[in-house]
Order: C-alpha cells, then structure tokens, then sequence
C-alpha cells in the first residue's frame, strides 16, 4: 500500500542497515535534510546566512516538524517542498531547463513517502508557486509540464495505490 512507502528513496536505508537502525537514520536525516532544503532555498532568494540558517533551524526543528519526527513520514515528505521552490528560483535566476527536471525528480519523493496529505500540500503549494512566479504563459506550461512529469515519475507507486484503493472495503460504503 501507499503508506508501506516501498520506493521512498530513504527507505533503502532499511534495506541496508536493517529496520531499527536504518528508520533510526531516517528519522535522524529528517531535520538534516528539511533544514539543509530550507537553508539551499532561502539563500537562493538572497537572504543573509544568518536569516537562512535561522529559518532552516526553525523550518527543521519547529513544534510540526518535531512532534511527526518518529513517525518519518509526514516530515521526511514536507523536508522535500523547500528544495522544489529552490530548483524554481535556480531556473528563474538562469533559464537552464535542467533545474525545472531536478525540481521534476523531487516530486518522486514526494508522492512516494506514505501519505497523501502533505504529498497534495507539496503539490498544491509547488503549483501556486510556480503559478505567481511565472509571468508568461509559456513559462507557466513549462513549470506544470515538469510537475507533471514529476508525478508520473512515481507512478510505479500510485497505479498500484489507485487500483488498491478501488479493491478497499471502504468502496462498500457508498
């Protein structure tokens, strides 16, 4: 199922270090990463160091962040959007369509971390950015061609996630 988070990229952790010390190290990169995201991403907005090291701090070991750490879902999926919004403004800065692939790619992750809620904020959130940043019509396509793009990346996990969905007992309910 969707929330097993089979090809989450840090699940491999487990696979290599066993359960307990690999969910340890994921839960233990979780605030290395959300904050290391963070920290990418408001520099790339000009911020000073400090500003950006003070919001990492906050984004990664904020009363949210902390209070969801163990379960390594929910935070290890919200640590993804900072890095989305930092591969938008590398493109905006330099026009190269290789950062709008990267920021593609982090919706891998995303979709495939085990819960839908802050997978539909990410994208809803990457969208509108991306929508108020854009000031052509060609560029907002092109930002929704890789978000696209993105999604379809992980759909070796949401086909099957739709079609369980479709099997669920919850389906008797109507």
């Amino acid at each position: 199922n969707w929330q097993s988070a089979p090809f989450y990229p840090l699940n491999i952790l487990m696979l290599i270090f066993g359960n307990l010390r690999g969910y340890g190290l994921m839960v233990f990169l979780q605030p290395i990463l959300a904050g290391s995201f963070m920290y990418l991403f408001l520099r790339q907005i000009k911020l000073s160091r400090t500003a950006a090291l003070f919001g990492a701090l906050v984004s990664a070991y904020s009363g949210f962040a902390m209070t969801y750490l163990e379960y390594a879902t929910l935070g290890q999926i919200m640590a993804w959007l900072p890095l989305i919004l930092y591969f938008f403004e590398k493109y905006f800065e330099n026009n190269k369509i290789r950062f709008l692939a990267f920021a593609g790619l982090c919706f891998f992750p995303v979709l495939t971390g085990g819960f839908f809620q802050p997978a539909f904020y990410i994208l809803l959130i990457a969208s509108l950015y991306w929508l108020f940043r854009a000031k052509r019509f060609s560029l907002l396509s092109l930002g929704f061609v890789f978000i696209l793009i993105g999604v379809m990346t992980a759909a070796l996990q949401l086909i099957p996630t739709v079609e369980l969905l479709g099997l669920s007992i919850r389906n008797l309910d109507h």
